[in-house]
């Protein structure tokens, strides 16, 4: 399974980076940012698990997350929020929040084995 970071460079991205790593081979993980540049990378032979940085939903169009939602190639997306969001969010049954600065290892442990538990 492949795992595409949608976000700007910056120290969340890369601490978030490193968290994956710790249990996850380095191959497998990708970075873009747009949302539109994760259908170049997506393979449907392995479904990506795609972290979106949606700290700020008027940067990320929910257009183009309703499009990568449609791709077969992702098999999950998981939203990265801030706790002062506003109250209107996107939501989708392969779908979940996260809040971008409370991100554990063992959080992210937990989900991607939930998510692989869901693609059996």
């Amino acid at each position: 399974m492949e795992i595409v970071i949608v976000s700007p460079e910056s120290r969340r991205r890369d601490n978030l980076i490193s968290m994956l790593e710790s249990f996850v081979a380095p191959s497998t993980i990708k970075m873009v940012e747009l949302c539109g540049d994760v259908e170049k990378l997506a393979n449907p032979a392995s479904p990506a698990i795609v972290f979106i940085d949606y700290r700020d939903p008027a940067l990320v169009a929910d257009k183009e997350i309703s499009s990568l939602i449609m791709n077969h190639s992702i098999h999950y997306i998981v939203l990265l929020v801030s706790r002062n969001d506003p109250a209107v969010h996107f939501t989708h049954y392969s779908s979940c929040e996260l809040i971008y600065d409370e991100i554990s290892i063992d959080m992210l442990k937990n989900l991607l084995i939930n998510v692989q538990l869901k693609s059996k």
